[in-house]
């Protein structure tokens, strides 16, 4: 961009020493570079070679029609609706299911260097919305056909469609999701990877603002005439490793086709609970504000000044302004010291489900098309391959909190939720590892042998090492560890140290996650007495961290890779976090692989008049089943859990039968008092 001051045009790039820092930066550093080289040899283009038509006219339309069912793939685009008064988030485009959802424009590529673009709500759209719904009748035939296609982050391309027209596109390709299974390090913004890669300028417009149908309408041609390039780029570099690909086919390409018709049915709420639950968390942020000694608890200057000169603490960390911070990792260690200040944590708590899990809800009823919230999903923001949410959150469940925003979620009269999820997958999933990856469970010893034996219990037992405690029989519902026992002394530790941890790094993990003040000593012992009870889990993490230090790579057993360059460094910081991201990584998008092949065969077998997915988070399936379907649901449920993971034996996964444990529960999502189907 020019600048004034300077009386230059300025191109923003990293400074070289961020990328020594973190490696993973590298590939898209040297791209910027090599734009920038363009920039100052005058080789980017003036404008993106991509020649925009406008179909306003019924006989244009017509004639494009013709040929759209004639070509052999297309792109697809949509631009929308950019803000309204009623939608809070000015960060994020307006969603697809609120009431001011407004679909402007739609492009497509049939072939190089050619878009057409229809307008349709576009106040300037020479169509009448009547017209518009009628035009895209054959518009949605195709895209709901096999012929192939590719949008750009297509779950906002494909949610837009559905809320004109009522039809989901049938996904064959997205390039978003595509650059990230190659390199979950590199961009995924679209006119980046058009200008690194091949040296188009920038054309981007603001988003947040409305543009009339002459600046807009070429704009979203060149999107798509960008999208055609590539997907053939990513065609190419998919191609270059048989494994990823089939990976991304067989995995990737159906679960974003499920995640279409998830976000489509959207969610039921129980409204008078939501309510109830709205109003006790109130109480309780109520009665945590009065025990703090400040003016106004939402004040981080206040606190601060409570604890670092009233009370005298010393400052841990400083904001960017140069603030005594206040954040949640120094209220936690100032609290070893000053129990008290862990009231402010007992304030913020219920703020935050106030305004993260409770609002948003409410909002998304008030101003959803339906009446429903539908769940917003990235299928790009974490690197370990795990799906996340946007602005609508569901929280895990916790039977112990007397507010838990996971029960507003259930069904309508006559219908039932359902919550299938995999027991303990990840730690399954880590004793496995641990083990070797055997193809059977005969012969299995260690944390693999008590996981796949029924009558044991792995948290029970780890509890009664550290309290040493004598198990006579079977763990499994052990009366003499206590359920508080199990998860405070047992299933803590496993979770922490099932990954690489230290001593120190499972002290912090109890404080910050579940407030169990252990002192160094004990956490010094808990940590060893882990390592004493399940000796393979130490011996494969420095396996790993072997072979990650070597190649700076991991990939897991179905074929997806995470690259980790920070592990190939001098910097011992950053090797030690590319180990553990390494070690993470392997697991989380295993278990979320073998979750979403899960959902891919229920959504092939289950009627979907009588029974549909309504959210893919963590590592459960929550569905509505008709009473009358419930049976059948159930069975056809436990039969997809059962199968996932041998299903994925062509992608090189041979996990042995009878490790995974299904559990399917009926009732308010959560809830303590669930039906359990056996």
């Amino acid at each position: 961009e020019w600048s004034d001051k300077d009386s230059c045009w300025i191109y923003p790039i990293p400074h070289p020493s961020s990328v020594l820092y973190n490696r993973g930066t590298e590939d898209s550093w040297k791209r910027e570079l090599a734009q920038f080289a363009r920039v100052v040899r005058g080789e980017v283009l003036d404008a993106p070679p991509v020649e925009v038509e406008l179909l306003d006219t019924v006989d244009k339309v017509a004639r494009f029609i013709k040929d759209l069912r004639a070509c052999d793939r297309f792109t697809y685009d949509y631009e929308c609706r950019a803000q309204s008064p009623r939608w809070p988030h000015s960060d994020q485009p307006l969603p697809w299911w609120h009431l001011d959802s407004r679909q402007y424009t739609l492009s497509f590529t049939i072939e190089e260097g050619r878009s057409s673009v229809l307008p349709l709500m576009h106040p300037e759209s020479p169509f009448s919305p009547e017209l518009v719904r009628k035009l895209l009748v054959p518009f949605s035939e195709v895209l709901a056909s096999n012929k192939p296609k590719s949008p750009h982050n297509g779950i906002y391309d494909d949610m837009q469609h559905y809320r004109l027209t009522g039809v989901i596109p049938y996904l064959t390709f997205d390039t978003m999701p595509a650059i990230h299974t190659l390199n979950e390090d590199l961009p995924k913004n679209l006119k980046r990877n058009l200008s690194t890669i091949f040296g188009w300028p920038d054309y981007d417009v603001d988003a947040k603002l409305e543009h009339p149908l002459s600046v807009l309408y070429p704009y979203n041609g060149f999107d798509t005439g960008g999208t055609w390039l590539l997907w053939k780029w990513c065609e190419e570099r998919l191609a270059e490793s048989p494994q990823l690909e089939r990976y991304y086919y067989r995995l990737i390409v159906p679960m974003l086709r499920n995640l279409d018709k998830m976000m489509a049915h959207g969610v039921y709420i129980d409204r008078s609970l939501l309510a109830e639950q709205l109003w006790k968390n109130h109480r309780i942020m109520q009665d945590q504000a009065r025990q703090l000694p400040v003016e106004n608890p939402n004040s981080p200057q206040q606190i601060g000044k409570w604890l670092y000169e009233g009370e005298g603490l010393p400052v841990i960390k400083r904001t960017e302004t140069g603030q005594p911070s206040t954040d949640e990792e120094v209220i936690n260690r100032l609290a070893q010291r000053f129990p008290a200040a862990r009231t402010v944590l007992h304030y913020r708590q219920p703020k935050k489900k106030e305004s993260t899990y409770l609002r948003p809800p409410v909002y998304s009823m008030r101003y959803s098309y339906d009446g429903r919230p539908h769940p917003e999903i990235r299928t790009t923001s974490p690197k370990t391959g795990r799906l996340s949410s946007g602005h609508h959150t569901i929280p895990r469940p916790d039977p112990d909190e007397p507010v838990n925003p996971r029960y507003i979620y259930t069904a309508p009269p006559g219908w039932t939720h359902i919550a299938a999820d995999y027991g303990q997958i990840e730690s399954r999933a880590v004793a496995w590892a641990a083990a070797g990856y055997p193809e059977t469970l005969d012969g299995a010893t260690g944390m693999l042998a008590a996981w796949a034996d029924r009558r044991r219990d792995v948290y029970v037992e780890t509890a009664a090492y550290n309290l040493d405690y004598e198990l006579i029989g079977q763990s499994y519902g052990n009366e003499a560890v206590s359920k508080k026992e199990r998860q405070d002394m047992g299933k803590v530790p496993v979770l922490a140290m099932q990954y690489d941890i230290s001593a120190k790094g499972l002290r912090e993990y109890a404080w910050s996650g579940f407030e169990l003040e252990w002192s160094e000593g004990d956490a010094a012992r808990i940590y060893a007495n882990f390592h004493r009870l399940w000796p393979e889990i130490k011996r494969w993490h420095s396996r790993e961290a072997m072979m990650i230090k070597e190649r700076g790579w991991v990939r897991s057993k179905i074929g997806r890779v995470r690259r980790l360059p920070n592990a190939l460094t001098d910097n011992q910081y950053a090797v030690a976090e590319a180990v553990r991201e390494g070690i993470n990584a392997q697991i989380q998008s295993l278990c979320s692989d073998i979750l979403q092949r899960a959902h891919t065969l229920i959504n092939g077998v289950l009627d979907e008049s009588r029974a549909y997915v309504v959210a893919n988070i963590h590592d459960a399936l929550n569905l509505e089943v008709r009473d009358d379907y419930l049976v059948e649901a159930v069975h056809i449920i436990r039969e997809a859990f059962r199968y996932a993971p041998i299903s994925l034996r062509d992608l090189g996964l041979k996990m042995p039968k009878g490790l995974l444990d299904c559990e399917i529960q009926g009732g308010a999502w959560g809830a303590p008092k669930n039906r359990m189907f056996s």
